[in-house]
């Protein structure tokens, strides 16, 4: 019985410490989206489309037509700044901060439990 228990809160640690780490990457991206929405000269999914585009140039060391394709999209007008919107990327970004330290503690103290029960005591 204290064995299964033991077991299921270690199962627990480990899965609370990738939870808590991915959930703090995913908040950290959103909130960096929302602070910098006013440089984003088209909308969410053009964004990732350009990005990926640019990427595979870069990847496939087409470097002179990836810094065209940057350079055509920074002459394109710019948004006008919600200071509301970036500011609560601001938070958002803090909060990540938060899950992601939470996540890196609960992994510190999976691999210190992993430590102690390997050295039998």
């Amino acid at each position: 019985m204290l064995i299964t228990t033991l077991l299921k809160f270690a199962f627990a640690i480990k899965l609370g410490a990738a939870v808590f780490l991915l959930a703090g990457v995913a908040v950290a991206v959103y909130g960096t989206y929302l602070m910098t929405t006013a440089y984003h000269p088209f909308k969410t999914f053009d964004l990732i489309k350009n990005v990926i585009r640019t990427f595979f140039r870069l990847s496939t060391f087409r470097w002179r037509k990836a810094k065209a394709l940057i350079t055509d999209v920074s002459n394109l007008e710019v948004n006008k700044e919600d200071r509301a919107k970036s500011l609560m990327g601001v938070y958002f970004l803090f909060l990540s901060f938060v899950l992601q330290t939470v996540g890196a503690v609960l992994a510190v103290l999976d691999v210190v439990i992993s430590l102690h029960a390997t050295d039998g005591h």
